[in-house]
């Protein structure tokens, strides 16, 4: 066991050593990185001024910033809720997809043509003529019907009376007819007896034959 991490140990110390470099390596890379940008940023300052020395006529151009953007320093809070989380409504505002749902949303309001609105009122003038024409034509149409109907309901009504009148006329004549029929029926009363006297004589007639 002794012998096992007599010779562990220097493997772990080698291993630290190579870490300890490569971190010493990845440093002075990342500081000669900034240094060749510090560079190049200079040489440009330093050649954008002395272009603007050499041409007293060229416009000025904006200075160079101080500071450079940073998303980090741009960044919106967002606004919490009581258990201290991002809303949902925040958040989806914050986020691309949350302006991309935003001008979804959003009415898409563009330029009106005056000419549509020329014909979308001629055409509501339009519509609104035929309307009224076609109101003014069932309105006459309704009148000649209406009349029509009164026409013919005097028409029913004088055939109605007429029809009554005959009627009664044929009831009265019906009545009298009854009338002279029995004024006839009492009439007859006495042909009846004289019919009666004139078959006894000629059954007396009858047996006077038969004796002589």
């Amino acid at each position: 066991m002794a012998k096992n991490l007599q010779q562990s140990s220097p493997l772990g110390e080698q291993k630290d050593i190579l870490n300890d470099v490569s971190k010493q390596n990845d440093i002075d890379g990342d500081e000669e990185i900034s240094a060749r940008m510090t560079a190049s940023y200079s040489e440009i300052s330093f050649h954008s001024d002395q272009g603007q020395t050499e041409g007293p006529d060229r416009v000025p151009g904006p200075s160079r910033p101080y500071d450079l953007p940073s998303e980090n320093r741009k960044q919106e809070k967002l606004p919490l809720d009581m258990d201290g989380h991002v809303s949902s409504s925040a958040s989806r505002s914050s986020t691309p997809s949350g302006k991309l749902y935003r001008q979804i949303l959003a009415p898409q309001i563009g330029q009106i043509d005056i000419t549509v609105l020329h014909d979308l009122e001629y055409e509501a003038q339009r519509i609104a003529q035929s309307v009224d024409n076609l109101i003014e034509n069932l309105s006459s149409i309704l009148h000649s019907n209406s009349s029509l109907t009164a026409e013919n309901m005097e028409v029913y009504k004088d055939a109605v009376g007429k029809t009554c009148d005959a009627m009664d006329n044929n009831i009265k004549s019906m009545y009298t007819i009854l009338a002279k029929g029995e004024e006839v029926s009492q009439a007859m009363i006495p042909v009846q007896a004289q019919a009666a006297r004139i078959a006894e004589i000629k059954r007396l007639l009858q047996i006077f034959e038969n004796n002589f």
